[in-house]
């Protein structure tokens, strides 16, 4: 909790009412400590004002303070003052409590802007954007064929998934042509436009490559991946280099980070930022994988799974008859992901079921299985000496197996190589028919299926952090299927004053309210997908007619599918935007054919980064937390890889005071400016007051008022005059009064005070006893001082 200005200022007054009350009270104890018992008369009147004025008479019980025999309106005016005390004492320590400052937002202003650099790993992680137009290939790294749009022709055959290409005799070129990018950047382009197209999105690392029969061997710029940083671990929304990434449930957005500058308090302003992000479904199969864990080597360092099982939860003994299907009319509106995924785990556990000899190869007829049962799982020896052979089934461990699935890793296929699920995640992804599995090339949306096995629970204790020797671990097998959405989302930025991105707040990401929405386009390149990835993007409403384009008016775009022939540390050439996010999704979900996150067996498959948790006990942990939550958290993590894999590969170059790749049609178009200024809300620091804390001031003021209005009625009625208080109160002073009765010859009775302190102010006496007077005998007790 913060302390404000008004409550430190509320504490001074109380301790400065403290002290106000009790140094008086001290003189005075100090003052009747130190009194003698005989004094003259103007001793004793300056002495009882001091005791009298303090709080004495009432804390102990004086005369001064009773209440018997007392005129009412004495009484009640020596209360009201006391009263008047403690109010007037409240209220300086209770007042100041309502004070407090607040850092608000103003009115909108457009202010100038700065680019604000990433010291993070993003930012070191992240060269110089290249001054070169942007590249295209088609047709994979060796195999090329003209680009859509491009001059010349191609002549190729694509059949059984194979590609034969008959090239023609000329030199092919990796420019776009003018009117793709005229298209794709006709929503994006323009100073103070944050809206990213496909070339604001760029690969963060890149560099040259010449082919002799591209562009007569000069060279063009292809993209580059090398891990980074793990993000996954943040479980936030921040802004890295050129990026917003949320670790939390997954997406990022593309942004080239700049700020206000020359604010001392900051501000906040919002802006309409491209926002992609993964559409996850998963499903469990309720089966699940049990093991005992093992070590094996003399040292105790090397865990190994033994009595591996396969435990049936209802994914055999209550798996229906028949398999659901998906619609295929327009993916782009719904692409119903989980009914994908419950297809996928159908036939999932019916081949598990086929494997084992619990069915035959037809699933729909009848079968009697026992609930609850578990079956032994052998390990297949031909991959006992391959590391994924001991990295699978740990107790610290996702897996994102592949098509194979737990298939390979087992005799379960042995006798039968028709055992797998290629076919199936093909019908899942639509590249084959639900009905026949021939191949179709007819997809307007990227979808990827998959299986996951989440981090394993201890069965034997509720500790999950030790993996003992003998314990008992058991896994979750889920089938996920995902999509890529691609959206505007309206973000909402803070900062403090600095100019240091990590003061940049994101905070807040909504999606954009529309009165009409936006017009997205992918391109119709005439090409299979396997041979040419398509341009997607927001266009302009001008474009809205135009032919070679799938047009959609909508809040999002599902991206198209990807080329595959190409990964991330193989790209082919520039545009991060055509190949990243499904490349990131093949990644994933494991069905990419060039990386794979979960070692394998395959030797065409290499792991990019560790993203099993294995070599990171942080991000075993956040995957054991996630794993806990059922198939939502299951494709949380799937997600989340996503995410850090993006983060990764790409960049964004759109900013709200320069050119962007949009408007230059070139890599290295980001042009900066501090001249372009922004409007947005700058925080300014104001005074606030929470009037609850008033109250005594107001009834205080309400006294005064009362008091104030008391005396003038006084001042009027009676014409008073300073000369007749003077009097009253030199007449009731103790001194005085003493004088005037025991010796009323020593002085006249209303004398001026210099009068009576030199003929009847030096008299001395007690007040604790009676005594006879006589001022002229010089033997009486009490005499003439300095006589």
């Amino acid at each position: 909790m913060e302390i404000t200005v008004g409550q430190v200022t509320g504490v001074i007054n109380l301790w400065v009412g403290i002290v106000g009350i009790t140094l008086p009270l001290g003189i005075a104890y100090v003052l009747s400590w130190w009194l003698a018992e005989e004094n003259n008369a103007a001793t004793w009147s300056v002495a009882t004002r001091i005791l009298q004025a303090t709080f004495w008479p009432s804390i102990i019980g004086a005369d001064s303070a009773s209440s018997k025999r007392v005129s009412w309106l004495v009484f009640g005016l020596g209360w009201g003052i006391t009263i008047g005390h403690v109010l007037v004492s409240l209220t300086g320590v209770i007042t100041p409590l309502g004070l407090h400052d607040h850092i608000r937002p103003t009115m909108s202003t457009p202010v100038p802007f700065v680019y604000v650099p990433d010291e993070s790993p993003y930012g070191l992680g992240t060269p110089r954007r290249p001054d070169a137009p942007f590249s295209r290939s088609c047709g994979g790294v060796t195999d090329w064929v003209v680009c859509p749009g491009s001059n010349g022709t191609d002549a190729y055959v694509y059949e059984d998934g194979k590609l034969e290409v008959i090239p023609n005799n000329g030199s092919y070129t990796a420019r776009l042509p003018y009117n793709l990018t005229q298209i794709f950047s006709s929503a994006s382009s323009g100073v103070n436009s944050t809206v990213s197209g496909p070339f604001d999105i760029q690969y963060r690392q890149q560099f040259p490559r010449s082919i002799d029969a591209v562009d007569k061997g000069k060279p063009y710029m292809i993209g580059s991946w090398r891990a980074i940083d793990n993000l996954i671990l943040h479980n936030k929304i921040e802004a890295i280099e050129g990026m917003i990434v949320d670790s939390t449930t997954g997406g990022v957005g593309y942004r080239n980070h700049t700020m206000p500058a020359n604010l001392p308090h900051g501000g906040r302003w919002t802006e309409d930022i491209t926002w992609i992000e993964p559409l996850v479904e998963c499903v469990n199969t309720n089966l699940t994988i049990r093991f005992t864990l093992n070590y094996t080597d003399l040292s105790g360092n090397i865990a190994e799974p033994d009595h591996v099982r396969l435990k049936d939860k209802g994914g055999f003994s209550n798996l229906p008859l028949k398999g659901s299907y998906h619609a295929v009319d327009d993916a782009q509106a719904d692409p119903e992901l989980r009914e994908r995924a419950t297809q996928l785990a159908f036939f999932h556990n019916g081949m598990l079921m086929w494997a084992l000899g619990l069915t035959g190869a037809n699933f729909s007829v009848h079968r009697n299985i026992t609930p609850d049962a578990e079956y032994p799982l052998v390990q297949n020896d031909s991959y006992l000496d391959n590391d994924y052979q001991n990295r699978q089934y740990q107790p610290d461990s996702i897996q994102v197996p592949g098509a194979a699935g737990i298939f390979q890793n087992h005799n379960l296929s042995s006798s039968n190589e028709n055992i797998n699920l290629r076919t199936a995640i093909s019908m899942c992804d639509g590249s084959a028919s639900q009905y026949t599995g021939e191949f179709l090339d007819n997809q307007t949306v990227g979808i990827d299926c998959g299986l996951l096995l989440a981090t394993p629970r201890r069965l034997d204790s509720p500790e999950l952090l030790i993996y003992s020797a003998g314990s008992e671990w058991e896994q979750d097998i889920y089938m996920c299927a995902s999509a890529v959405q691609a959206s505007i989302k309206t973000v909402e930025f803070m900062f403090n004053g600095t100019n240091i991105l990590t003061d940049l707040t994101i905070s807040s990401v909504k999606d954009k309210l529309y009165n009409t929405p936006p017009l997205w386009a992918i391109e119709i390149t005439g090409q299979p997908t396997q041979v040419t990835s398509a341009l997607w993007g927001p266009i302009d409403n001008k474009y809205e007619h135009h032919e070679n384009l799938i047009i959609k008016r909508s809040e999002r775009l599902l991206l198209p599918p990807a080329d595959q022939s190409s990964g991330l540390t193989d790209a082919a050439d520039s545009m991060a935007a055509l190949h990243v996010p499904m490349t990131a999704q093949h990644m994933a979900i494991g069905t990419s054919f060039l990386e794979s996150i979960t070692p394998s067996s395959q030797n065409d498959q290499l792991p990019i980064t560790d993203y099993t948790g294995h070599s990171n006990f942080a991000l075993s942990r956040r995957w054991q937390q996630l794993s806990v939550g059922g198939h939502e958290g299951a494709a949380t993590i799937l997600r989340l890889i996503f995410t850090d894999i993006l983060a990764s590969a790409t960049i964004g170059s759109q900013s709200p005071i320069g050119l962007s790749g949009s408007d230059t049609h070139r890599l290295g178009g980001t042009v900066l400016s501090g001249d372009v200024k922004v409007p947005i809300e700058p925080f300014q620091r104001k005074i606030e007051y929470e009037l609850a804390y008033a109250i005594p001031a107001f009834i205080t003021l309400l006294l005064w008022i009362l008091v104030l209005v008391a005396l003038l009625i006084a001042l009027v009625l009676s014409r008073f005059s300073f000369s007749k208080l003077r009097q009253q109160l030199n007449l009731s002073s103790v001194g005085r009064l003493y004088t005037n009765v025991v010796y009323p010859d020593a002085c006249e009775i209303d004398a001026k005070t210099k009068v009576w302190i030199e003929q009847a102010g030096g008299i001395k006496f007690r007040l604790d006893r009676k005594v006879d007077s006589n001022p002229e005998d010089p033997s009486a007790e009490s005499q003439l001082m300095g006589a």
